[in-house]
């Protein structure tokens, strides 16, 4: 399971995530998809723990909040 509450993150004044929250069940296939510059690739980076950001990321193994 992986829980993320409340994550943001912008850079320098542009906002790429907003108080973003969802649970992504153990079983299943997810599939994140849009145009160019949306946050894609942050919201992986920030699961992944490879860049800091406000609110909570919960995986079965951790928890890495930032404020």
């Amino acid at each position: 399971m992986i829980l993320l509450k409340n994550v943001s993150k912008s850079y320098k004044k542009k906002i790429i995530l907003n108080h973003v929250n969802y649970q992504f069940a153990d079983t299943g296939f997810y599939c994140l998809y849009g145009p160019s510059g949306l946050g894609k690739t942050t919201l992986l980076n920030a699961i992944a723990h490879e860049i800091n950001v406000h609110g909570t990321i919960e995986t079965r193994s951790e928890e890495h909040t930032s404020e």
